[in-house]
Parts: C-alpha cells; sequence; structure tokens
C-alpha cells in the first residue's frame, strides 16, 4: 500500500506542477480579462461571457466548453471578434 501513496504523491505534485506553469504561460494574455479569482478570468466577448480559467487552459463561452494553450484562446477570441 505503500508504493500505491507514493504514486499518487508524484502525481498529485507533478498535477500542481503543471497548473502553475499553464497560470504562468497564460500571464501576458490576461491583462484582458477581468479577474474573479487567481483561477478564474472573465471578458464579454460578442454580447456574450467569457470565462477562462488559465490553470486547467478550459474557457467557456455560450455554454460550450473549448480547451487549448493561450494562443488557442486568443485566436478563439479574434476570430468571434471579427464575425
Amino acid at each position: 500500500m505503500g508504493d500505491m501513496r507514493e504514486d499518487f504523491d508524484f502525481l498529485k505534485k507533478l498535477n500542481k506542477e503543471l497548473r502553475e506553469q499553464r497560470l504562468e504561460d497564460a500571464q501576458p494574455i490576461l491583462g484582458k480579462f477581468i479577474k474573479h479569482t487567481e483561477y478564474h478570468y472573465g471578458l464579454w466577448l460578442v454580447d456574450s461571457k467569457l470565462d477562462y480559467w488559465p490553470s486547467t487552459s478550459k474557457w467557456r463561452w455560450r455554454n460550450k466548453n473549448y480547451w487549448g494553450k493561450p494562443q488557442d484562446l486568443l485566436n478563439f477570441i479574434r476570430k468571434r471578434a471579427r464575425d
């Protein structure tokens, strides 16, 4: 049972590092967003609210979930803003 605990602790540490890295990678684009919490941001896009969680690389717009890198989110915003 001790081995499973070590594996779980390693996975937990790895996931935390990944979340922190994704949050750090998203910092350049977060200036355009309204900060709700450290992990939740939002903005208005084409009369609908876009919610963004950089630690999971997830955003939600018009009741649909999307995932991707910060650059993918910027491309998503640019495309919707043009339409």
